[in-house]
C-alpha cells in the first residue's frame, strides 16, 4: 500500500519517535484498548482495532509492538510505506542488523538505515548495498571507526576520503603511527595530540612552528606550564605562560615569562579577574602596580584600592572612576 495520502503530520511524529526511541505511547493521546493490546505484545490482535479519523491506530499499534519486541516480521504489517520503514530502520538499528534494512522502500533511507546498522554490528560487504559511492564512504567510514581498524578505510575510494577516516581512528585510538603516511600527516598528530592530551605527539612533528602550536594548545588544555618550555619561538613561548598563568590565577607562572610587558599583564590579568589588588604588589614597578591596580578597580569598583595607587593622576582617575560607578 502507497503513503500518498497520509498527511506529512504522520511521517513527523515518526521522525520524532526515531530520535526518541521508547516514547511511541507518550505522544498519541491515551487509548486503553490499544495498550492493552500493546502490553499483551500479539501484533494479530491490532488487525482488529478500529481505526480513528487520524487513519493512524492500527499502524501505530504494529509500530509499538514491533519497537517494544525489536521485531521487524511486526514492523512488514504496517500498512503505509514511510511508517514502516521508520519501523524497520528503529528494529535495524538497535539490533545491528543491515540486512533488515533492505526490506524499506526508500533508497535514501534505506542507505541510511544500513550506514547506521552495519557500525554497530554489520561487515563490510554491507556497505555495497547503500546508495551511491557518498554512501558507501560513509558506510564503511563508520564501521571503520566502530572497529577501530584502519586496513577498512583503504576499502574507500579516494585518497581524502581515506585520509579523513585514518585521521578519526587515529583520534579515536590515540595511535599517532597511523599519521605519518598521510598527505596531512602533520594535522593528524595535532588532532591525535589534542583527542589524548599526549605532548609527546607534538615531538613527532617535523614543522616546528605547528610543533610549538601543539606544546601550547596542550599546555592550555593540561593547565601544565612545564610544556611551554618546548615552545621554541621566545615570544610564543611567552604566551603560552601567561594563558596558563591566567587559566591557573597563578601569579608564580607569570614570573617565568621574559618579556616585561607580557609579564605585567600576566599578572594584572589574574588580579583583575580575582578581584585581589593584592597581587598587583608583586611587580617591579611603582607604574606597574598602579596601572595594575587601576586595572582591577575598572573591573572591581573598590574606593579601598585607589588609596594604594601612587601617581597623582592615576589617583584622581581612580576615585573619580569609583564614585561614577557608586553614583556617588
Amino acid at each position: 500500500m502507497g503513503g500518498e495520502g497520509r498527511s506529512g503530520i504522520v511521517i513527523l511524529v515518526f521522525a520524532v519517535f526515531v530520535l526518541f526511541s521508547g516514547c511511541v505511547g507518550d505522544i498519541f493521546e491515551s487509548d486503553d484498548e490499544l495498550d492493552e493490546i500493546v502490553e499483551l505484545g500479539d501484533p494479530s490482535l491490532c488487525a482488529g482495532l478500529e481505526e480513528d479519523n487520524s487513519g493512524f491506530r492500527v499502524d501505530s499499534c504494529y509500530m509499538r509492538i514491533a519497537t517494544n519486541k525489536n521485531d521487524s516480521s511486526t514492523c512488514a504489517r504496517i500498512g503505509y510505506d514511510d511508517t514502516r520503514d521508520q519501523c524497520l530502520n528503529y528494529v535495524a538499528r538497535a539490533l545491528g542488523d543491515p540486512g533488515i534494512c533492505k526490506e524499506m522502500d526508500s533508497p535514501s533511507f534505506k542507505s541510511q538505515c544500513i550506514s547506521a546498522a552495519a557500525e554497530l554490528g554489520g561487515e563490510t560487504a554491507d556497505c555495497d548495498s547503500v546508495g551511491d559511492e557518498v554512501d558507501r564512504t560513509n558506510c564503511l567510514h563508520s564501521i571503520a571507526v566502530a572497529t577501530k581498524d584502519a586496513g577498512i578505510c583503504l576499502e574507500i575510494t579516494g585518497g581524502a576520503a581515506q585520509n579523513n577516516c585514518m585521521l578519526a581512528i587515529a583520534e579515536v585510538t590515540g595511535d599517532s603511527s597511523i599519521c605519518a603516511p598521510l598527505e596531512d600527516a602533520e594535522d593528524c598528530y595535532m588532532s591525535v595530540a589534542e583527542a589524548t592530551k599526549n605532548a609527546s605527539i607534538c615531538g613527532e612533528m617535523e614543522n616546528k612552528t605547528l610543533a610549538d602550536k601543539c606544546y601550547f594548545r596542550l599546555a592550555g588544555m593540561r593547565e601544565e606550564a612545564t610544556l611551554c618550555n618546548e615552545v621554541l619561538i621566545n615570544k610564543d613561548r611567552d604566551d603560552c605562560y601567561s594563558s596558563v598563568a591566567v587559566k591557573k590565577r597563578d601569579v608564580g607562572v607569570c614570573e617565568r615569562v621574559y618579556n616585561n610587558t607580557v609579564h605585567y599583564n600576566c599578572v594584572e590579568d589574574i588580579a583583575m579577574l580575582g578581584k585581589d589588588a593584592s597581587l598587583c604588589s608583586g611587580l617591579p614597578t611603582p607604574g606597574a602596580v598602579d596601572k595594575c591596580m587601576a586595572a582591577v578597580v575598572d573591573y572591581y569598583p573598590n574606593p579601598s584600592v585607589c588609596a594604594n595607587i601612587t601617581d597623582t593622576t592615576e589617583l584622581e582617575n581612580c576615585n573619580s572612576y569609583v564614585r561614577i560607578k557608586s553614583g556617588s
